[in-house]
């Protein structure tokens, strides 16, 4: 699951770098960016999906 979502941001950060390099401001930051909303969409569905789990 780590690889497949650090392969998934090393293309998604490629692709912007390649396609459409104004709107990035370096990889850095992009990885960094994306990796924490990444993580925040995890802990979102994570606690979404425990609080179901309790409800059952």
């Amino acid at each position: 699951m780590i690889a497949w979502r650090a392969a998934d941001d090393a293309t998604l950060i490629w692709l912007t770098m390649t396609y459409a390099p104004r709107t990035m401001h370096g990889e850095e930051i992009g990885v960094l960016g994306f990796s924490v909303i990444t993580a925040a969409a995890h802990v979102v569905i994570v606690t979404r999906a425990a609080k179901v789990g309790r409800a059952q």
